[in-house]
């Protein structure tokens, strides 16, 4: 009986750490995963560009977070309601704009950090401004969404 009470409490104290140890994504990627996930990300990038193209609001709300935010390089924040409107009414956007400098890191495969700098919006001059932006994607369910990004503005090209 006693064994049995011993065994109870160990496995008490050793269930919940369990738990916890499981909700930790992994933390190191070898070569091949990281190259996969990134390769991943990649698709996930043209399918929101496609998604953009045919202003297909109903991929686009499953593509942003609920708590995305995007901050412009203006300092203007819009939320995931506002970037959509936006998007679907045409606003350049960094999802689209060709990029250069691109680099994707995928810390532990759960995160995928995207940095970039692209020519956004055509300024009074007729001149495309160059932004710096990153976005941070995370992982959802079996595919990625759009967690946060910014833009911050660099110069005209």
């Amino acid at each position: 009986m006693r064994a049995i009470a011993s065994l109870t409490a160990t496995l008490a104290l050793l269930v919940p750490l369990a738990g916890a140890a499981l909700a930790h994504p992994p933390s190191i990627l070898s070569e091949r995963e990281e190259k996969a996930t990134v390769e991943e990300v990649v698709e996930f990038r043209k399918a929101v560009s496609r998604a953009i193209e045919k202003k297909d609001a109903a991929a686009l709300r499953k593509i942003y977070a609920d708590g995305f935010a995007h901050t412009h390089a203006s300092g203007k924040v819009d939320d995931k309601r506002a970037h959509i409107a936006a998007v679907l009414a045409g606003d350049p956007v960094i999802e689209t704009a060709p990029a250069t400098d691109l680099v994707i890191r995928v810390p532990g495969g759960w995160t995928a950090i995207v940095r970039g700098v692209s020519p956004i919006r055509p300024s009074s001059n007729g001149k495309a401004s160059q932004v710096r932006w990153t976005a941070v994607y995370v992982r959802a369910g079996d595919g990625w969404q759009i967690a946060v990004s910014h833009a911050t503005r660099v110069g005209e090209k």
